[in-house]
């Protein structure tokens, strides 16, 4: 979102048709980058759906929080400030790797540095070999080579033993998504 979206919205008369201008706003950017980064964008859907919830029929509210929230948006890449993480890169891989492990019941990584290694060196080594055979020519036009790489994905997740058998191999497919929105930033 832009200063021009802002002044966009300022023109709409009353408070209701702005948050809901907004709303509708924030909704389609969510839906467009929930493949970037699946886990930030979720947690903002996730925020939003609460403003509108906690704020029903309080239109000058909404504004002010879906404000907040479109600021938000904007510090994406600094929503992982973990050592061995660089946010555009790693970040998103990081973040549903870490989703998932605490889902399967390991505890929360900030009170278990050992185990956050163990996630951070995961995910480094995951993203470098993705960068590695991403940069192969025509990769994503290519079958064979996608299938070999989540497979890939898959046995690393597997021996990592951080990931449990059910979930490796959905896990594995969401990464490669992950990876094919976030190519730009993977092969610089």
């Amino acid at each position: 979102m832009d200063a021009k979206f802002a002044e966009e919205v300022k023109k709409y008369g009353s408070s209701r048709t702005r948050a809901s201008a907004m709303q509708h706003a924030i909704r389609l950017q969510l839906a467009i980058k929930q493949l970037e980064d699946p886990t930030f964008y979720k947690t903002l859907s996730e925020k939003l759906e609460a403003i509108l919830q906690e704020l029903k029929d309080r239109g000058d509210e909404q504004i002010a929080a879906m404000e907040a929230l479109l600021h938000e948006m904007t510090q994406a890449g600094t929503a992982y400030t973990v050592e061995g993480i660089e946010p555009k890169v790693h970040g998103p891989f990081f973040g549903v790797i870490r989703e998932e492990c605490e889902k399967s019941g390991m505890p929360a990584l900030k009170e278990n540095p050992a185990e956050l290694k163990r996630v951070v060196d995961l995910t480094r080594e995951l993203v470098e070999h993705i960068q590695q055979e991403i940069r192969t020519v025509d990769f994503w036009q290519d079958n064979n080579s996608r299938r070999q790489l989540e497979n890939w994905l898959y046995t690393t997740l597997r021996q990592s033993r951080l990931i449990p058998r059910e979930k490796a191999e959905a896990l594995a497919t969401q990464l490669m998504q992950i990876a094919e929105h976030r190519k730009r930033w993977l092969v610089t």
